[in-house]
């Protein structure tokens, strides 16, 4: 893979010297040339690791000792400033780090000390000696430094449109005429034979997907609503869409339903900041049976990229088995996040080769060897997605054919 900066910069040395002259000179003189140089700090800066939040990736792996999370998003730490500022060692988590998708903010409420870093902007002396006094070694450093001034040049040629924003409101929507929850109606024995057979249907979904506490159910027969489980879509407590689908193979469309425009499917968990990973899926019932999202559908708008990328969270997209989510991967690359392929690692893979999305593994395997399944082969390397995407696409006609 070409480094960003032979992809922008047609000869290393201007590289070189305009990172001698102005972002770090101590390193490039120690690295001593342009060769070195493009070796050890150049070449491993590539588009994925633009896309991210670099900075808060660099904190997080180099932060030693415990650390709290709050749910407001900081996370608070032991003060490595306080001692040089003249004040005792903190021993009581004063120094609050606020990530996000594209910043970071530091504040310590015992010494006073105050910095941060936005994308698009160089790093500054206080966060260059915040990362130094947390361990991060000075050739890491100068990549940082690296990273952040190419950002400061090519602000917005990177990852997400610069001007789109998470999508803070959906208006409410009705639900199907006669809709009630599917425990209201199993509270009150109901023996209408439709809502047996939704109810076996569900069932017969796995104990992953069935145990959602959401699910509806009308005795309404326009639209063949009587024969559909219907799933409502929530947000902040508000019903703003709902799919209903249909339990009969034969029926067409399957799915019948509103959907606001860049809604994400389960986005009460994009709250929890407790939470290392976001597993990105196609489906809603893909998301409820590992409590992930789901875009319900195979592409993504740069809005929802926003709100997901807001979170400060790593992002790892499943995609459907059986379509090879193309397009999907290509917007999982265009954001640097992970693609996992849990049907074509090695020669022995995680799931079988009839399993075509996560709500199938889960049913077959279970909520854990499934979400392990998904960590255990993702990557973010294009190369590997690369490799992998053509196995599964040559994967994927067999079994469309069976």
């Amino acid at each position: 893979m070409k480094s960003i900066f032979v992809l922008w910069t047609d000869d290393p040395r201007t590289v070189y010297n305009d990172f001698y002259n102005q972002t770090h000179p101590a390193v490039a003189d120690q690295l001593g040339s342009a060769e070195r140089l493009n070796k050890e700090i150049i070449m491993p800066i590539d588009a994925a690791s633009l896309r991210g939040n670099f900075i808060w990736d660099a904190i997080d792996r180099h932060l030693v000792g415990k650390r709290r999370r709050r749910s407001s998003g900081f996370t608070d730490i032991n003060c490595p400033m306080c001692v040089s500022r003249g004040e005792s060692a903190d021993r009581r988590y004063r120094c609050g780090v606020a990530p996000s998708a594209d910043s970071v903010g530091i504040n310590c409420f015992n010494c006073g000390f105050k910095t941060g870093w936005t994308r698009g902007r160089r790093l500054g002396r206080d966060l260059k000696e915040f990362l130094r006094a947390i361990g991060v070694p000075e050739v890491e450093l100068a990549r940082l430094e690296a990273m952040a001034a190419l950002m400061h040049r090519h602000t917005g040629s990177i990852g997400a449109s610069p001007t789109a924003l998470p999508p803070s409101s959906f208006p409410a929507a009705p639900l199907p005429s006669g809709a009630r929850s599917i425990h209201d109606w199993l509270a009150e024995d109901c023996e209408e034979p439709d809502f047996l057979e939704v109810a076996t249907y569900l069932l017969s979904r796995g104990d992953d997907v069935a145990k959602w506490p959401s699910y509806m159910w009308t005795p309404s027969t326009k639209d063949g609503m009587n024969r559909r489980l219907i799933l409502p879509f929530m947000h902040e407590g508000a019903i703003v869409g709902y799919s209903a689908r249909a339990i009969d193979a034969e029926v067409q469309p399957r799915y019948l339903g509103s959907k606001p425009p860049d809604y994400l499917f389960n986005n009460a968990v994009l709250r929890l900041r407790s939470r290392k990973y976001i597993v990105l899926v196609e489906g809603a019932f893909d998301a409820i049976a590992i409590d992930g999202v789901g875009l319900l559908g195979s592409t993504l708008t740069d809005r929802q990229a926003a709100w997901l990328r807001s979170t400060g969270q790593t992002v790892i997209v499943v995609p459907d088995q059986d379509t090879a989510g193309g397009k999907l991967i290509d917007m999982a690359q265009r954001y640097g996040w992970s693609v996992a392929f849990p049907r074509t690692i090695g020669s022995r893979p995680w799931w079988d080769g009839d399993v075509k999305d996560v709500a199938e593994a889960t049913r077959r395997y279970g909520r854990l060897w499934t979400l392990r399944s998904i960590l255990e082969t993702a990557t973010a390397d294009e190369r590997v997605i690369a490799v992998r995407l053509r196995l599964q696409q040559q994967f994927t006609e067999p079994c469309k054919s069976r």
